[in-house]
């Protein structure tokens, strides 16, 4: 299955919208906030005009079936966080997240030139957590109680990827 991310487009925010409003979604994330489509072209907007956010739509033969976004960017030190989601629960399980992800690691090491790429995933969701493992993500640490899942505080792990630990594989 051929995975590309094109920059995310107005287009795209009915579905970016849609999932927002998915309890898997919005927990998995995190979102703290009622999603609205206000709320959401707004996000976009600010994405749309740099603000060391780059936000993209994963695509499956043209068909988009996520997001993965680069944002929180500190030209200084060299650092960019990353996260994904795959919106479309008919994609999940199939690779597509691990195939965003190296392109989107490609894009961060490359062509903005981050040194190191950090993502913070919640202790149960273990999918993924095996995911940025397999990649190549390092544990750096546990925030203990910095995440709401289904009401309840739960850990965290911060992790993240050197580019000189980047081996960008083909597949995950």
């Amino acid at each position: 299955m051929e995975v590309t991310i094109k920059s995310l487009q107005e287009t795209h925010l009915a579905n970016v919208f849609k999932w927002l409003t998915d309890p898997f979604v919005a927990e998995n994330i995190g979102l703290r906030r009622e999603p609205s489509e206000s709320y959401t072209k707004e996000w976009f907007e600010n994405a749309k005009h740099g603000n060391g956010i780059w936000a993209f739509a994963i695509c499956c033969e043209d068909t988009h079936v996520g997001n993965v976004v680069l944002d929180n960017f500190d030209g200084y030190l060299g650092t960019i966080r990353l996260s994904v989601y795959i919106g479309d629960e008919s994609f999940r399980g199939k690779g597509v997240a691990g195939k965003a992800i190296n392109i989107a690691l490609g894009h961060a090491f490359h062509e903005i030139k981050v040194n190191k790429v950090w993502l913070i995933v919640h202790e149960k969701n273990q999918g993924a957590f095996k995911l940025y493992k397999n990649i190549g993500f390092q544990i750096e640490g546990k925030l203990r109680e910095a995440f709401v899942f289904q009401g309840k505080l739960i850990d965290v792990f911060y992790m993240s990827m050197l580019k000189k630990e980047c081996l960008l594989l083909d597949e995950v």
